[in-house]
């Protein structure tokens, strides 16, 4: 996350094209922690992993533009008709793809680096007592009903239990 931070101001903080391929790297990375932390809080960390697998998505076609520049503009590619045009193009796709990004990555790592890590671990620390509450839920407001013998059959069966354990008891 504070890599993610960091590779974000130096981006758009003037950065170079490398700067913002750093910042895709740190985003794909970001995603999968948070996935790998989504059992604390599905809900939550779903909805984290896909802006920054979407946000790692743009700026991946970014990069790709950036590469497509950088070889036209150097001559890798024979030179035709038409080369400056794509360039020019290419160009302007690629500040609207950085334009579109920026807001949305801004959001995503709003948060200062210990803020964060803090507001996560809380996720985390607590997720145990929220899924053994919602397990034991899960249970007692199952739709499934016993029939009418297994109703009738439950109180002799426990009548029974209790019989052994108390003539259990007398036998001490």
């Amino acid at each position: 996350y504070r890599m993610g931070r960091e590779s974000f101001e130096i981006a758009y903080g003037g950065g170079d094209d490398e700067s913002f391929h750093d910042l895709r790297k740190s985003l794909q990375l970001h995603w999968r922690h948070m996935s790998l932390l989504s059992r604390a809080w599905s809900e939550y960390f779903s909805v984290r992993v896909a802006a920054a697998r979407e946000l790692s998505q743009i700026f991946g076609d970014e990069h790709d533009l950036s590469v497509l520049i950088a070889h036209l503009s150097a001559g890798g590619a024979e030179v035709v008709a038409g080369t400056d045009k794509v360039i020019f193009l290419a160009s302007g796709r690629r500040a609207e793809l950085r334009l579109s990004a920026e807001g949305r990555t801004a959001r995503l790592l709003a948060e200062k680096p210990r803020d964060f890590v803090q507001r996560i671990k809380s996720y985390w620390e607590i997720a145990p007592r929220i899924t053994a509450r919602d397990g034991l839920a899960d249970i007692l407001l199952s739709p499934e009903t016993p029939d009418d013998e297994q109703q009738k059959a439950a109180p002799a069966a426990a009548n029974a239990r209790g019989t052994k354990q108390r003539a259990s008891q007398r036998a001490r």
